[in-house]
C-alpha cells in the first residue's frame, strides 16, 4: 500500500510539472501571436529562437497547439523561413504524425477558438480582423483608437464571428462575454446594436422583394373562367 501511495505522489508531481510546462509554452505562443498581430519585425527572430529552445513532447504539441506557429513557414520573414522549416520538421518527428502539427489529427485536443489564429493562417486571420475592425470603426458612433477596434474584432474573429452579418442577433448585453476591457465592451455593444439594426433592415427589404415577386407570379397566372 505504501508503494502505491508513493507511485501516486510521483504521478501527481509529473502532472504538475507538465502543466507548468504547458502554461509556459502557452505564454510563449501568445507572444508569437502578438508579434504576428502587430507585425513587430524586430521580434520575429528572438521569438523563433525561443521556440527552438522549447523541448516539446507529443503531449505539449497536442495541448498547446503551438505547432500551428510553424505549420506555414511562408508566413514568417523570408530570411527565417529555412529555420522555421527545420523546426517544423523537428516537431513533426516528435509528434510522429503530421496531423498533430496541423491540428487536425487525433493528438490535437484543443477546440478551434483555443488554437493560434483559430487554425487559420496568420495572414488570413489578420485580414478578417482588419475587415471587421474597419466595419466597426465605420459604424461606431464614438471615436476610439484603431487598437480598440482591432482588439474587439480579434475577440470576435477568435469565436468564429468574423463578419458584420455574423453579429446580427447579438445584444449589447452580450459584449461582456467577449472581452474584459470596459472600453472594448462598450464599443462591441454599440456594434452589436448596429449589426442587428442592419440585419432587421435587410430582412424587411428581402420580405418586400419576396412580396413583389409573389405579386408578379399572380399577375402572370391565367385567370380562371
Amino acid at each position: 500500500m505504501q508503494d502505491q501511495g508513493k507511485k501516486k505522489e510521483v504521478s501527481d508531481a509529473e502532472r504538475q510539472k507538465l502543466e507548468v510546462k504547458v502554461q509556459s509554452v502557452l505564454r510563449l505562443r501568445h507572444r508569437v501571436v502578438e508579434c504576428f498581430r502587430t507585425n513587430q519585425e524586430d521580434k520575429y527572430q528572438p521569438l523563433l529562437r525561443q521556440l527552438q529552445e522549447v523541448k516539446v513532447s507529443r503531449f505539449v504539441l497536442a495541448k498547446t497547439g503551438i505547432g500551428y506557429l510553424v505549420a506555414k513557414p511562408k508566413e514568417w520573414p523570408v530570411k527565417l523561413q529555412p529555420l522555421v522549416i527545420a523546426l517544423k520538421q523537428s516537431w513533426e518527428r516528435v509528434a510522429k504524425d503530421t496531423d498533430a502539427i496541423h491540428g487536425h489529427g487525433r493528438l490535437t485536443i484543443l477546440p478551434l477558438d483555443k488554437l493560434p489564429f483559430r487554425g487559420d493562417s496568420a495572414k488570413l486571420f489578420m485580414q478578417k480582423v482588419a475587415l471587421l475592425g474597419s466595419w466597426m470603426k465605420t459604424v461606431d458612433k464614438e471615436l476610439n483608437s484603431d487598437e480598440i477596434y482591432k482588439e474587439g474584432a480579434m475577440a470576435m474573429v477568435m469565436t468564429g464571428l468574423d463578419a458584420p452579418k455574423a453579429l446580427d442577433g447579438l445584444c449589447p448585453e452580450d459584449a461582456g462575454d467577449f472581452h474584459a476591457s470596459p472600453t472594448v465592451r462598450s464599443m462591441l455593444a454599440r456594434c452589436f446594436d448596429e449589426a442587428s439594426a442592419q440585419g432587421r433592415a435587410r430582412r424587411v427589404k428581402m420580405s418586400a422583394v419576396r412580396r413583389e415577386q409573389e405579386k408578379e407570379i399572380v399577375r402572370g397566372c391565367p385567370q380562371k373562367m
